[in-house]
């Protein structure tokens, strides 16, 4: 099969189905994509010659794709991915979605060209047609950082509800008053779950419970949201921050608001990554094994066997800092 074949079924010229395939350079209308991708399926083609010049070495590349390549997490567990494959002899093509599922299918469909031992999707946003374009491709899909089951793919993902209630406990035990939660889009799972955990668990202890703060999750929008919050009249004595990069953000308001961390606010986050160490002061955090998700994503990606489902989850563990009211043993002296 060619690309005349698929023009001709699809009602088009092979340049049309050009751009579907590579994403461009022209856009193509919603409805004659969708034309386009049905006579893919319909006649089984795959665009290969570039796999066919990479034919001895299909199994080196991994196709990952990440929301947003600017967030730190998003970054060192990319980074994470790529030190576990090249490892296992692989190498990573990496790209960036900014969290838009038309840019998520354009690189799943320029990656599966390259004809990759797997490809690995970073915090899926899900589209209603990823379902049957993941069955197109023809190669191994795993989600990682967000579990998607309408799909039935092989996912690997924290345990951000059990995340989100060791953060509640943390700190129940620092203050009596009231708690509340910062948070970002309430479309991404990951960061819902971290809110479900933490509003069970203060119900669980008879706290009051309140509509978590939405921002963006830009560090300057968080700071810019914890800045009216700490600002108004129903401050609150504890806060729990989804995300780390929010955090920094948080942290960087409360002087500007004439509020002391933690003597007048406790403040804990959940993500893990290092720059937690270094802020002032050090965040208390949930921490995700990042090594760990990257090793268990990358293992199930190459996994030889027929298994197409399953969800391997990586726990998370409270390390206390100063925000929270939490003194190092070192500080004691």
């Amino acid at each position: 099969m060619t690309r005349d074949d698929v023009a001709r079924l699809a009602g088009t010229s092979t340049a049309v189905v050009s751009y579907v395939v590579n994403g461009g350079p022209r856009p193509v209308a919603t409805a004659t994509r969708a034309r386009v991708l049905q006579a893919i399926r319909e006649l089984g083609y795959r665009p290969n010659a570039v796999a066919r010049a990479l034919s001895t070495r299909r199994t080196d590349l991994l196709g990952l794709v990440v929301p947003d390549a600017t967030n730190p997490f998003f970054a060192r567990l990319a980074h994470a991915v790529e030190q576990v494959a090249a490892a296992a002899g692989h190498l990573v093509l990496v790209g960036n979605s900014s969290f838009d599922p038309a840019t998520e299918e354009r690189y799943l469909l320029a990656f599966a060209q390259l004809s990759p031992a797997a490809l690995i999707l970073v915090d899926s946003p899900g589209s209603p047609r990823l379902r049957d374009l993941v069955a197109d491709l023809g190669c191994r899909v795993v989600l990682l950082h967000r579990q998607l089951p309408r799909l039935g793919l092989p996912s690997v993902i924290a345990d951000d509800y059990r995340g989100g209630w060791l953060a509640a406990e943390h700190l129940m035990a620092h203050r009596a008053g009231t708690i509340r939660c910062l948070s970002g889009s309430d479309r991404q799972s990951p960061v819902l779950d971290r809110e479900r955990g933490f509003a069970a668990a203060l119900r669980a202890a008879g706290r009051p419970v309140a509509a978590p703060i939405r921002c963006g999750y830009p560090r300057g929008e968080a700071m810019a949201a914890a800045r009216r919050l700490l600002g108004g009249p129903d401050r609150p004595e504890a806060l729990f921050v989804t995300t780390e990069e929010q955090a920094f953000g948080v942290l960087a308001a409360a002087p500007l608001a004439g509020v002391r961390v933690p003597e007048d606010l406790a403040v804990i986050a959940m993500d893990g990554l290092p720059d937690g160490e270094f802020t002032s002061p050090p965040l208390s955090t949930v921490a995700l094994d990042i090594g760990q998700l990257a090793r268990h994503a990358v293992t199930t990606a190459l996994r030889p066997d027929d298994a197409r489902s399953g969800v391997t989850v990586v726990r998370a563990r409270t390390v206390p800092r100063a925000s929270c009211g939490c003194v190092a043993a070192d500080e004691r002296g």
